[in-house]
């Protein structure tokens, strides 16, 4: 919630719901290539912008125009941009745009079905034990508790009256937060 609360915060808008795109950085999101994949990219400055209109979409004359020349004026213009992107990606396939985000130095990500993930050798995975029997889910990307201290899930109803009377005691949030003694 960082990015929506310090846009509010110090712009005084609301910022829309983007999707994959990123609200205050453009380009930043999911970008098709002329076979129809889409890959993901993040232009994070204004030194990344000039390269990728040079490498990526062979066109470093964008790179200076007076609508798009720095992040904020290519988020108020978007749109435009973004069809820009597309246009100038039409001609090549994933591979191609992938080769030359490489060559540009601009981060990027792939975009990947969930049969994808399930096929992907980074996937770990761990069995928990549930009322119907083992399943494997993903492993947390970073462990909060050790595997051999993980509870089986538990049966439907297990934790009803327990849930019922905390609920029924009121909350346990303070009003408000408590105050830092650090100096």
């Amino acid at each position: 919630m960082s990015v929506p609360i310090l846009f509010q915060q110090y712009t005084g808008q609301v910022a829309g719901r983007t999707g994959l795109n990123h609200a205050s950085i453009a380009p930043y999101g999911a970008y098709a290539a002329g076979d129809g994949q889409a890959v993901m990219i993040s232009v994070q400055n204004d030194d990344e912008w000039v390269r990728f209109c040079t490498t990526v979409l062979q066109s470093p004359e964008m790179a200076r125009h007076p609508l798009l020349s720095t992040n904020p004026d290519r988020v108020r213009h978007r749109e435009a941009l973004d069809e820009f992107i597309r246009k100038a990606l039409a001609p090549i396939d994933k591979s191609e745009f992938i080769a030359r985000l490489r060559q540009a130095q601009v981060a990027f990500g792939l975009i990947r079905s969930v049969e994808e993930v399930l096929r992907h050798p980074a996937l770990s995975v761990t069995e928990v034990d549930t009322p119907t029997g083992p399943v494997q889910l993903p492993r947390r990307a970073i462990p909060r508790t050790s595997l051999k201290e993980r509870k089986a899930v538990p049966a439907l109803g297990a934790h009803t009256e327990a849930i019922r009377r905390e609920f029924a005691a009121g909350p346990s949030i303070p009003d408000e937060p408590p105050v830092s003694t650090r100096t």
